[in-house]
């Protein structure tokens, strides 16, 4: 479910980057509205995105967090405490 996520999110990063070039292929009046930097920043985090096999997003899950507080509690200075 998560890589599915990842590649729906590298989609819509290259229709996004898509949509820019349509909009900056427009005669404009200044060079200021032919400005296509965006561009070079989500068209190729979204091919990697939807190519890479590995899960790049961070998700912030409460219930793991909170997992990982309770271990680090239950050890102080390598050694496991006494309750």
């Amino acid at each position: 479910m998560k890589m599915r996520k990842q590649k729906w999110i590298g989609l819509s990063l290259i229709g996004i980057s898509a949509a820019l070039l349509l909009m900056v292929s427009e005669p404009g009046s200044a060079p200021e509205d032919c400005d296509a930097t965006a561009v070079l920043l989500t068209f190729p985090l979204g091919v990697y995105m939807t190519v890479i096999q590995n899960y790049i997003l961070f998700d912030s899950d409460p219930t793991e967090e909170h997992k990982s507080n309770n271990l680090k509690g239950a050890f102080q200075n390598g050694k496991k405490k006494n309750p």
